[in-house]
Formats: C-alpha cells, sequence, structure tokens
C-alpha cells in the first residue's frame, strides 16, 4: 500500500456543518477558540494519489471565560 505525503503548503479550511459555538459560563472576560481538523480530499484518496489535496475543516467552536482557558 502506497504511503501517503503529509501536505506541504496552506490548508484551506471550511465549515460546511456550520459548527455551532458552545458557551461555557463564568466570570470574566471570553475567549474564543476554533478547532479544525486537517483531513485529504476523499476523491484524490479514491484515486489512490499519495499526494492528496488536504483541507481543514470545522470541528469545534469554543467560548469561554479567559479564567477556564487558563
Amino acid at each position: 500500500m502506497p504511503v501517503m505525503l503529509p501536505p506541504t503548503g496552506p490548508i484551506e479550511g471550511s465549515d460546511p456543518n456550520k459548527v455551532s459555538e458552545i458557551f461555557v459560563n463564568g466570570p470574566g472576560g471570553t475567549v474564543h477558540f476554533t478547532f479544525t481538523a486537517a483531513r485529504p480530499n476523499p476523491n484524490d484518496l479514491l484515486k489512490g494519489s499519495t499526494t492528496p489535496e488536504f483541507q481543514a475543516i470545522v470541528a469545534c467552536r469554543l467560548l469561554m471565560p479567559m479564567e477556564m482557558a487558563q
């Protein structure tokens, strides 16, 4: 089985599922984190490419008080 090579350039991001924000309650100012997962293009994988295009998909968004983030 061929080895898939890691991405070598910038990865385009998208949010196809419109992932909602989750608010964690507490005192003070807030911080906003957006987490993405880099995934290879499934069409490239099905073609057997060892250098598929990667895309960063939004997996989670968190909004929480700064004290909780520390």
